[in-house]
């Protein structure tokens, strides 16, 4: 994220003295306020979701992806399609 990066830098010339740090060093209130501006808004909410109801498989059927249609929250339902785990079946 470029905002953490402005933040980071900003810090860092303000507190030459500190040196090298890592990331979780960094006092986060301090540098917070600086990016403010550039991260906008944040909205979060519940929603009635699941992995199979808006999957699109065009080709159901001819491939080879094991989808759970019983269980939508099995890992295989949401992994990438051809990927070499979801392709066992019970």
């Amino acid at each position: 994220m470029a905002a953490g990066a402005i933040g980071g830098f900003i810090w860092a010339v303000q507190h030459r003295d500190r040196g090298t740090l890592n990331a979780d060093d960094i006092p986060w209130r301090e540098v917070l306020p600086h990016i403010l501006p550039y991260l906008g808004t944040f909205f979060s909410d519940a929603i009635d979701w699941d992995p199979l109801s808006t999957r699109v498989d065009l080709y159901k059927g001819w491939n080879d992806d094991f989808v759970d249609e019983q269980d939508p929250w099995q890992f295989c339902n949401f992994m990438i399609p051809g990927a070499p785990s979801c392709r066992f079946k019970n």
